[in-house]
Order: structure tokens, then sequence, then C-alpha cells
């Protein structure tokens, strides 16, 4: 059977279950190999090549991308992408950043021949020159900081709603109509926002919270994890009081150095000669 042009016969009866519009005209259509294959959602393309409950083989898992080639990076890494066969358009067609084609194995060269440049392969000075207006430099994701240093103007900035903590204030950026959560994912921290005129709850209902804010507990509360803790700037013994093990933390990679004994919780061992785990001993944490 054409069908099981890329499967095992004895697979069939997992095929039929899969394909739910297994119909006559569904299978009058079968004699194209690629027709089961968009049967797949990139949800269950993972879970049944993720479980080996639907065996593919390599074979159709490359041809299941190129039949849906937009739902490639939801299912594939770069360079299985580029396994595949991906030319440098279709990888940024599919969402892949520059960094990651780069990695996959494609050339600064070829990246800039084919306009896709970002953050992790090109200057924002290098985008500018290529021609990337603010618009595409602000997609790419440059940080308005970066397109400033390249020669775009606070003005121009502005009017294309690129805004961040290294050129324009919280009070700026909230009176251009930021939300919150545009605020959070350009870098402004939870107490720039609430010093912007946003309330306590509304950080904490979009997830945006900070020791300044917040209490390390009730970040934890939130369901903050202990790496998100770090991130946010809580420090170690903050973590600790919140309910953080010593392990956690540990693994979270924490390097502190206070003024206080206190402080040295997750100490890296510079502290008087002693590593981590002589560390928590000494102090029962």
């Amino acid at each position: 059977m054409a069908v099981c042009y890329f499967l095992d016969l004895s697979h069939l009866g997992r095929l039929l279950f899969v394909c739910n519009d297994w119909s006559v005209a569904a299978r009058a259509a079968a004699h194209d190999p690629t027709w089961q294959l968009t049967k797949l959602s990139a949800d269950e393309f993972n879970r049944y090549t993720r479980s080996n409950a639907l065996p593919i083989s390599l074979t159709t898992r490359q041809r299941w991308v190129h039949v849906n080639p937009m739902k490639a990076k939801q299912t594939h890494s770069a360079q299985e992408a580029k396994a595949a066969g991906f030319t440098i358009e279709q990888m940024k067609a599919a969402g892949y950043t520059s960094r990651q084609c780069n990695v996959a194995g494609f050339s600064i060269e070829e990246l800039t021949s084919a306009g896709h440049l970002g953050p992790g392969t090109h200057t924002a000075q290098e985008a500018k020159a290529a021609g990337f207006t603010i618009e595409q430099m602000k997609a790419a994701g440059y940080r308005s900081y970066q397109c400033n240093l390249a020669g775009f103007s606070l003005e121009e900035l502005t009017d294309a709603g690129h805004l961040g903590p290294g050129t324009h204030t919280a009070r700026e950026a909230k009176a251009a109509g930021f939300t919150i959560e545009q605020m959070k994912a350009a870098g402004y921290d939870a107490y720039q926002c609430n010093l912007a005129g946003f309330s306590r709850e509304e950080l904490t209902d979009a997830g945006h919270l900070g020791p300044l804010t917040h209490t390390a507990q009730e970040a934890k509360a939130a369901g903050f994890a202990i790496e998100q803790m770090k991130a946010a700037g809580y420090r170690p013994y903050q973590c600790k009081v919140a309910g953080f093990s010593f392990e956690e933390a540990s693994r979270a990679g924490f390097v502190t150095w206070g003024s206080q004994r206190r402080d040295f919780w997750f100490s890296t061992g510079m502290y008087a000669g002693r590593g981590l785990d002589q560390i928590g001993r000494t102090y029962d944490w």
C-alpha cells in the first residue's frame, strides 16, 4: 500500500488511529506518500516520535519537515532542519534565529547574503549598514540601546515603539502605551515598572516580581523557580528563607560575596577556603 511507503505494514493500525480523517477520499489520495504526514500536527509529530508509539524513520521525519516547513522549529533543531536540506531562506522563514542557523553550520557570509542578521551573529551597526529598518532591527532582537548606538535616534525608536531601559525611562515607556507585559519584555525590572505607576497587583498578575517589590516568599508562592529568582535579583539568603534547598540554589549557580556572613550561604568556596558543602554544614543550611 502506498500509504505505508514510509512505515512498516504492521504499523497500519496505529497509523489509522493517528489519521482521524481516514475516509474513502483520503484512501484514494493515499498514492501521495506525503499525505499521511500532513495529517500530523506539530504536537502529534512530537508526541509520536518521542514516545515511539508510531515509529517514524529519518526519511519520513525529513519528508514531514518539507511538507510542513513553517512548523519545523516546533519539531526540529536548526541542525536537524539543515540536515533535512533546508536553505537559509527556509530556515529564516521557519523562525530559526541567525544564531541558531550559524550554529547549525551556515556561515556569517551566507546569513548576510540572505539578509538574516541578528544580535547573535552581527552587530547592530552591521545590521543597519545592511539596510535594516528600525522595525526589522526590533524584530531581529536588537535592544533599543543597541539600535541607538547604531545610529537610530531616540525619536525614531519612540516612533517605532522600540523603547527600553537603555534609552527611555520606565515612565516614558508607560506613557507611550506600553503594557506591563511589554515593559517586562523590554527589560524594565519590577521596581522600575512600579515607579512608573504599575501597582503591585498588576506586577503580580503579569508574573513580574522582584526583590524591591515582592518578598522572596511571594515570588516562590507565585511559582518562581530558583533560576527565575536568581534572574530577578533575589539574593541567596532570601531564597533560603523562601524555602529553597541548598542543592537547588547550588545547581542554579548562585555566587555571592556579601558584606555579612549570612550572605555567604551559597559561596563557591572563596570564603575561608571552604567549598559549598562545608559552608552548608557549618551554618546548618
